[in-house]
């Protein structure tokens, strides 16, 4: 794989821990990473100190980092959050009607249900994400979409651990395509409420991840 430029060094770190490369625990090391990167060390530090301000890494005595452990607590305040603002997004997607962002969310739909019927649960995780990407993306309120980004990116761990578990994924694919009916069906009161019991499902998901090498306790 080539190495990153200097500017991508923070990149390729996040993609690393984002994905599960770099695991909770993990020891970071400046020149053990530069001479990997074929970079300079400062580039590398002025990454992790970039990663331990998002709460990716954190710092140990003597210029060391290690990957930080995923907090439930944090978690739940963002989908605490998400459930307010997303089903607020659903219900103005059902309001809009046959947009041509609608015809994406339900082309989306279609592929996850032959995902299902082929048991390919790999591009039914990937598909899922999509169709929450899309309908974030569907919005006019930039305002809205950029919150919801932000929110989005800082639950991918989180988000990423649930969807590997194959009870989770299909649990979460009956709501999206309960959520993706009344869209289409453009009933926006059934659509924001299904929005909601969706996100209010995950959080005893997540009060279930007890394991202490990847969650804080």
């Amino acid at each position: 794989m080539r190495a990153p430029r200097r500017n991508n060094v923070y990149d390729f770190l996040k993609d690393k821990i984002l994905h599960d490369e770099y695991k909770p625990n993990d020891k970071l090391i400046e020149l053990q990473i530069a001479n990997e990167l074929g970079v300079s060390r400062t580039p590398v530090r002025e990454a992790l100190k970039k990663l331990e301000i998002e709460g990716l890494v954190k710092a140990n005595p003597r210029r060391s980092y290690q990957v930080a452990k995923i907090s439930i607590d944090f978690c739940k305040d963002l989908y605490f959050v998400k459930k307010i603002l997303e089903p607020m997004l659903v219900e103005q997607t059902a309001y809009a009607g046959i947009t041509e962002d609608c015809i994406i969310l339900k082309s989306l739909a279609q592929e996850m249900k032959e995902a299902m019927l082929n048991e390919d649960f790999y591009r039914l995780k990937n598909l899922l994400v999509e169709w929450n990407l899309s309908l974030i993306n569907s919005t006019s309120n930039q305002f809205l979409k950029d919150l919801l980004m932000i929110i989005d990116a800082r639950l991918y761990r989180i988000s990423n651990f649930i969807l590997n578990d194959n009870e989770n994924l299909l649990l979460i694919y009956d709501k999206i395509q309960k959520i993706q009916s009344a869209i289409e069906s453009r009933d926006c009161k059934k659509a924001k409420n299904l929005s909601a019991e969706y996100i209010q499902a995950l959080f005893p998901i997540i009060e279930m991840k007890n394991d202490s090498r990847m969650f804080q306790e």
